[in-house]
């Protein structure tokens, strides 16, 4: 079963899509010659509960621009994954560069590439965003992993976060890890159990809490570093000279 539309007008769009009680993937991607976004709503079933919901999805032009989609599934028979018992369904869309899009999911995955701006949010499905402008994410037990980003906001309750590269974040988790390459900007990190581990430091400001967290931090550009856990141990290295305040009730410490 497929389905498949066309934006109302030409050039950089707004899309808007929700898959509901329902397994699957959500796949936005920015293509350089593309000029008018595509949509395409699919499933292997042709017939089903799967199916049923891509035939009774909704499409359409918002009266501002925006193009959207949103798929229910029965939200019974739930399978594995936690959504509907029937086929995966997928919602790709190929949009013009300049496009932004907001993504809403239950069970179902979301994958955004090369847009300017990403608002995403998820259950339990897992994030991946290898390229954007700004990203805003949020998920309860998914996990969340950009590998290019300007701004990144994101926040998890279980779901570990991954940014390979980025300038600017800020990263909220109760228990998922933090894991950073290589960050540009100012970071701001907090979490309760969750370990923070930090590859390269190389912007000017940085503030991590956590409560019984482990923080770990190469820095190596000249730096203000702010860290703060109860048990947590807190182990930073550099290679220039930081601005360090440290606080821990009964963690180790060890800094340059």
């Amino acid at each position: 079963m497929r389905r498949g539309y066309a934006a109302a007008v030409e050039g950089p769009i707004t899309i808007d899509l929700g898959l509901f009680a329902q397994d699957g993937w959500v796949k936005v991607q920015v293509q350089a010659d593309c000029t008018t976004a595509m949509i395409g709503l699919s499933t292997p079933d042709d017939d089903g509960p799967s199916a049923a919901a891509v035939q009774a999805a909704t499409v359409e032009s918002a009266p501002d621009g925006r193009l959207i989609a949103t798929i229910h599934g029965t939200g019974t028979g739930f399978g594995a994954g936690g959504g509907s018992g029937g086929a995966p369904v997928e919602i790709t869309v190929i949009a013009p560069p300049g496009s932004t899009l907001v993504a809403r999911t239950d069970t179902a995955h979301i994958g955004a590439l090369g847009l300017a701006e990403v608002d995403l949010t998820t259950a339990s499905g897992n994030i991946s965003v290898p390229s954007a402008g700004r990203v805003y994410a949020e998920s309860a037990s998914g996990n969340v992993t950009i590998q290019q980003a300007t701004d990144a906001a994101i926040t998890t309750h279980s779901g570990t976060i991954a940014i390979i590269a980025a300038d600017r974040v800020t990263a909220r988790t109760t228990t998922g890890d933090l894991r950073l390459g290589t960050i540009t900007g100012d970071l701001t990190t907090k979490s309760v159990s969750g370990n923070l581990t930090l590859r390269e430091f190389q912007g000017q400001k940085l503030q991590a809490d956590t409560t019984t967290g482990n923080i770990t931090v190469h820095a190596t550009t000249n730096a203000v570093i702010h860290t703060a856990t109860i048990s947590g141990d807190i182990t930073i290295t550099a290679t220039k000279t930081l601005n360090l305040k440290t606080t821990t009730a009964t963690g180790r410490v060890t800094v340059p």
